[in-house]
């Protein structure tokens, strides 16, 4: 017996289609333009190039340290005169001088 079509009056169609869960089929031609999209949209930028970015880090340029001469006016009495002072001062002008040289040597290396 055949099932008719209640609005119109004609018998039911079978659909020439198997039924899939979304109730379409992708066909081979649509697969393909969608793959071809795919492939081309990675294709649309260029890679990104590397940027070099020098960033100033803090070295310092004293490699060793100068040791601090021993001073004979450190050496002194809290009362000690002021002949004593004079004379430990005059005998300590020569090792300053020195220091100060070694000094300056070395901050002349870091310019």
């Amino acid at each position: 017996m055949r099932q008719k079509n209640a609005s119109m009056g004609r018998p039911a169609e079978k659909s020439k289609r198997p039924a899939t869960p979304h109730g379409r089929s992708l066909s081979p031609g649509y697969l393909a333009v969608i793959f071809g999209m795919l492939a081309l949209s990675g294709c649309t930028t260029a890679p990104l190039a590397p940027v070099r970015v020098e960033i100033p880090v803090f070295t310092p340029c004293v490699k060793m340290e100068i040791p601090r001469p021993a001073y004979e006016f450190d050496k002194l009495p809290a009362m000690a005169t002021d002949g004593e002072i004079i004379l430990a001062l005059a005998r300590d002008w020569l090792q300053g001088r020195k220091y100060e040289d070694e000094l300056e040597a070395v901050i002349a290396g870091c310019q």
